[in-house]
């Protein structure tokens, strides 16, 4: 799987490197996001090597895959939203993780946990004000309903306005498993976003592979290289 390398002199403007991973519906003909997740990095004596952590597996619910989005990072535990439906309002179940994000070349060996904590469902920013709802829900307090999951649909070039795509329903236990699982057999795409010190986004080229649920195929042509520059003021401009 291609990686993202840095040198230390660009390290050091960087705050944060998540991989975004995406998937062609056969039914459809549609690429729904399968969310963003962060990326493991990989102290070198030249610099650092930021890549997928597993990117034949993903986080799925109740053994159905997810989209996850990563909302906060520290070196040991990660926060995030998962997408959901509850009859016809939208949530975002909030989960925590527990993992090793930093590796170097003595502990290269050393596995993430992937322990995944509910913490329940959020409702999310208000429409009208754009201002953190505060209604957030224990599963408990759920318990017997159906919800599904939800797939934003990748369609950057439209309007701007989300549509999804969604799971069959599943029902709400008062703890939902969530872990992660082998990929099905399929298209995907996957890219890489850096975000620096002034809270900028680099998106990086996309690629496709297919996963076969072993092994990784790329088109012949692929020539995933380039170089990335990034600003040393918030401006953007070069001192």
């Amino acid at each position: 799987m291609p990686a993202c390398y840095m040198s230390w002199d660009e390290e050091a403007f960087i705050v944060d490197v998540n991989y975004c991973l995406y998937r062609l519906n056969e039914d459809t003909g549609q690429v729904i996001s399968l969310g963003r997740n962060t990326c493991r990095q990989i102290i070198q004596q030249e610099g650092a090597l930021w890549s997928a952590i597993d990117p034949g597996h993903w986080p799925a619910v109740e053994g159905v895959t997810c989209n996850i989005e990563v909302v906060a990072t520290s070196a040991t535990h990660c926060l995030y939203n998962i997408p959901v439906r509850i009859g016809t309002t939208n949530w975002s179940l909030r989960c925590g993780r527990l993992y090793s994000r930093y590796l170097n070349e003595t502990n290269l060996e050393q596995e993430s946990t992937s322990e995944y904590i509910n913490y329940g469902v959020w409702e999310g920013y208000d429409d009208n004000t754009d201002v953190p709802n505060r209604n957030n829900l224990p599963l408990a307090q759920l318990a017997g309903q159906e919800f599904r999951l939800l797939y934003p649909v990748d369609n950057a070039a439209a309007s701007g306005r989300t549509t999804y795509e969604s799971s069959d329903s599943l029902t709400i236990y008062r703890v939902l498993k969530v872990e992660e699982q082998a990929l099905s057999p399929g298209t995907y795409y996957l890219d890489y976003d850096i975000i620096d010190i002034f809270h900028r986004r680099y998106e990086l080229e996309r690629i496709e592979f297919y996963w076969d649920g072993e092994n990784f195929t790329y088109p012949e042509d692929l020539n995933w290289e380039g170089t990335v520059a990034l600003s040393t003021s918030s401006d953007g401009s070069q001192p």
